[in-house]
């Protein structure tokens, strides 16, 4: 099992959940929300600490080609650090 996984959060909202939505270059994906908790995070002083976001990849990505993953935070736009990211998947047996 194959996804993206990371973390999103509003420092004007701490304690609400981020919706982030997962794109394969221009082609939505999905969309997610970041409300998993990390202990990490909280010891950071990054809200509540619930703000991880996991996704596992849609079979159609699983067929040994290059794709371009960004996350972007719902209703702004704006992509995540550390995005865009290629993955290539193999293909599903």
């Amino acid at each position: 099992m194959f996804g993206a996984a990371g973390w999103a959060w509003d420092r004007t909202e701490p304690s609400h959940p981020v919706r982030v939505n997962i794109f394969d270059g221009e082609t939505w994906l999905d969309t997610t929300t970041a409300d998993w908790f990390s202990q990490e995070l909280l010891t950071m002083g990054i809200g509540d600490g619930r703000h991880v976001f996991r996704y596992v990849l849609a079979d159609l990505l699983k067929d040994g080609k290059p794709h371009m993953i960004t996350v972007r935070v719902a209703g702004t736009g704006a992509a995540l650090a550390q995005t865009p990211r290629m993955v290539i998947c193999n293909a599903k047996s």
